[in-house]
């Protein structure tokens, strides 16, 4: 892994913009379960709410190749959020998504989100994996599935209380 991920704010939206029309057709009806258009893209990345978002990205030369969000719906306790990972084909199968992955799931329970749930198009063989070796179960509804993780709760001591685990620099 050549490029580095770092944490992401409204400041970036243009970059995430740009990362996301770049994927290829298969990647982006993936990413969102549907065909979607340029339009929409721009739409949702402006309408990101910041205050229940994070969005972390993989940078390889100073552009955003990859990304990995969770969004939490409501302030109270349990939180619960959702999850959505893009990587553009050139970077896939590097194991550049298990670490957004990873990092993305530590930073959402630091934020009190203890179970996060992803929708993928049953097909999606590569996210299948990728969930599946992070530990989230899984249950099909036809052609879309629903994948969920419990993250835990923070434990004061730092120490981690699920299977996903920072990057180690």
């Amino acid at each position: 892994m050549n490029g580095k991920i770092k944490e992401l704010s409204s400041a970036d939206s243009d970059a995430m913009v740009k990362h996301l029309l770049r994927l290829d057709p298969e990647a982006r009806r993936y990413r969102f379960c549907a065909v979607t258009k340029d339009e929409y893209i721009r739409q949702y990345v402006k309408t990101l709410d910041w205050g229940r978002q994070i969005v972390l990205g993989y940078i390889n030369e100073g552009v955003v190749r990859g990304m990995a969000e969770i969004g939490w719906r409501q302030w109270t306790f349990p939180r619960t959020g959702d999850l959505g990972i893009s990587l553009e084909s050139p970077w896939r199968r590097r194991g550049i998504g298990s670490e957004l992955l990873g990092q993305v799931c530590v930073l959402a329970r630091e934020r009190f989100v203890n179970e996060i749930s992803a929708d993928c198009l049953s097909e999606n063989r590569h996210a299948l994996a990728l969930l599946g070796k992070a530990g989230f179960r899984f249950k099909y509804n036809g052609p879309l599935l629903t994948a969920n993780l419990n993250l835990g709760w923070p434990s004061q001591s730092g120490a981690e209380t699920t299977n996903m685990q920072p990057a180690q620099s």
